[in-house]
């Protein structure tokens, strides 16, 4: 799974026609996106995770796209989407497949992904344009970051891990945020080779 599948979105005007929405969300990323864009209303159920990111107070708390125990509380919550991203597991993805609600794999590499599933969750939600306003002020803090980090002489090196056995670094949009940040990876990117056959760069 390369970039969001499975639906797609209704429209981009938030003035369309009202239809009743209501998501189950297994992705930490795609609550917080919803919050943010003020879609929380369409939420129905979200994983237990979900609580360190985004103020889902009391919704009922499922599994995620890697641990598949919540199917059935998934469906007595009658969703009309869930929206999943990684980390997947294929039995996980499998068994939400054969449920008759439709299925959104979202897996962003980049922060131009990551600004897509914005968009698109924003168009599910009736919420373009608070997506969009996302989106820029996203771009807008990204920027005033670079700016400080440009006065910095050297650049600090940065591990960072998305999974640890066996060991792979973070996706590449970590890397982005990495560099705007002022920082190197000491891995690339999705690498999956163990830390000790990196060294530390020389400072630039």
């Amino acid at each position: 799974m390369n970039r969001p599948g499975l639906i797609s979105s209704p429209g981009s005007h938030e003035n369309q026609p009202k239809t009743t929405i209501a998501d189950c969300s297994l992705a930490p990323s795609a609550t917080s996106i919803l919050c943010a864009i003020g879609a929380k209303h369409s939420l129905v159920g979200v994983t237990k995770w979900c609580t360190d990111v985004a103020p889902v107070g009391k919704l009922p708390k499922l599994g995620d796209c890697w641990h598949g125990g919540s199917v059935g509380e998934i469906l007595r919550l009658k969703p009309t989407l869930v929206v999943g991203s990684v980390p997947y597991k294929q039995e996980t993805v499998g068994k939400l497949l054969e449920q008759p609600f439709p299925f959104l794999a979202m897996n962003p590499r980049t922060l131009a992904d990551i600004e897509t599933d914005i968009r698109l969750l924003g168009g599910i939600a009736q919420r373009a344009d608070a997506a969009e306003a996302l989106v820029k002020k996203m771009r807008c803090a990204f920027a005033q970051i670079e700016i400080k980090t440009r006065r910095c002489k050297t650049r600090v090196c940065v591990y960072c891990e998305a999974w640890p056995n066996p060991r792979i670094s973070s996706p590449p949009w970590v890397a982005e945020l990495v560099s705007i940040c002022g920082g190197e990876m000491v891995v690339p990117a999705g690498e999956k080779s163990p830390m000790r056959r990196y060294r530390r760069p020389a400072p630039t």
